[in-house]
């Protein structure tokens, strides 16, 4: 491309070029935009100087003035500034200092469209940042009306137990004591529904909030899933139910990117799912298996399995079985919520045997991108 053609070319983009010359004077490289004679309309001498009618450009010049003497190649741009002219009409511009071979040159671009659209993004920038923080301001009310809500229903719930104890230790009719076994049933299942309330609710807060994974804290997947079956075999085995856990013995890495506790809850929402299922003499197996990147669990159960229709709405918030109207319908809400924030993913499958196979998939830690750190 000629010189003549590319002078031609930065006209067209509204850009002047100004070549600086040895006494400090600049003179117009080839064709002017067209807005140049509207800001120069008297000029008569062959150089101009922009800095007497662009006041912006006078400290400018002078950082300039240390890139053309040092022939440094980087450029140098001053950011935007507003001109007004005579008629009251704002123009944008931006003005860059740069070295080509040993021409020292001053571009000044009028920013039209270019301008807009900055404009435009800054400020819907800024009301994002905005809708942000009110967002996040709202998530903190809710989160403390939420631990307020349950933290009272906890208290009045652990009174009612304190008083079921005492009256197990009255002298009652076997009436009375069906009826108060049948009491502390419904406080087990309330305390249970406090805690599920409260894991899915501070897992939808905490999807707002970063939080920095520690690879020192992360959970051994065998440990946990076998601290959690020892913890409900008693369960299971009043239910005539078998759980048995499965994994390689010769396999080591059970490392997975994930946080302790919520794990085992995790681990406890599916196997409870099952057991909930399952008939009497039937077997509910926890399975373990590991590839190159990821390990997958899947708890799986000889029950009746999950009627198709329903399967897309299982991980659904609120979403309840047919069969089962008692639950609030988030456990596997967050199961869901939680593996996913780990980087995991969960589904069902129904089991070739019968029944229903929940599954989920975490990365390794060994494959991640906190081995290094771990």
């Amino acid at each position: 491309m000629s010189e003549s053609t590319l002078g031609e070319l930065l006209a067209t983009l509204n850009i002047l070029v100004l070549e600086r010359s040895n006494d400090g004077l600049f003179t117009a490289v080839r064709v002017e935009p067209n807005w140049f004679q509207h800001f120069f309309p008297d000029l008569k001498e062959a150089y101009v100087q922009p800095q007497k009618r662009f006041l912006f450009l006078e400290n400018f010049i002078v950082d300039a003035e240390q890139i053309w003497q040092n022939k440094d190649s980087k450029l140098l741009k001053s950011g935007l500034w507003t001109e007004t002219d005579a008629a009251e009409n704002e123009w944008q511009f931006e003005a860059s200092a740069v070295n080509v071979g040993d021409r020292h040159l001053l571009l000044i671009e009028l920013l039209e469209v270019t301008y807009q659209e900055k404009q435009s993004l800054i400020q819907t920038a800024r009301e994002n940042k905005l809708s942000y923080e009110n967002l996040v301001k709202e998530v903190q009310k809710k989160e403390i009306l939420l631990h307020c809500i349950l933290h009272d229903l906890s208290g009045q719930l652990t009174a009612i137990n304190c008083c079921l104890a005492l009256l197990s230790n009255e002298n009652l009719s076997p009436r009375g004591k069906e009826r108060l076994a049948i009491g502390e049933r419904q406080v087990i299942k309330q305390g249970n529904l406090i805690r599920e309330i409260l894991d899915a609710f501070s897992a939808d807060i905490e999807t707002f909030q970063t939080e920095a994974f520690d690879p020192d804290t992360a959970p051994d997947i065998v440990q946990s899933a076998r601290e959690v079956v020892d913890a409900l075999l008693p369960t299971f085995m009043m239910n005539r139910v078998r759980l048995q856990l499965n994994f390689d013995l010769t396999q080591m890495d059970w490392q997975v990117v994930a946080e302790k506790s919520r794990l085992e809850r995790i681990f406890a929402n599916l196997i409870e799912n099952a057991l909930r299922y399952s008939p009497a003499d039937s077997t509910v197996t926890v399975d373990l298996k590991t590839d190159e990147n990821y390990i997958v669990a899947t708890v799986e159960d000889q029950g009746s399995g999950v009627p198709p229709a329903i399967v897309g709405n299982l991980f659904k918030k609120f979403f309840q079985g047919q069969n089962n109207p008692g639950k609030a319908g988030l456990g596997l809400y967050f199961c869901r919520i939680t593996i996913e924030r780990w980087g995991g993913s969960i589904g069902y499958l129904p089991s070739p045997q019968g029944g229903a196979q929940f599954w989920l998939r975490l990365p390794k830690l060994s494959a991640s991108r906190w081995a290094a750190l771990s």
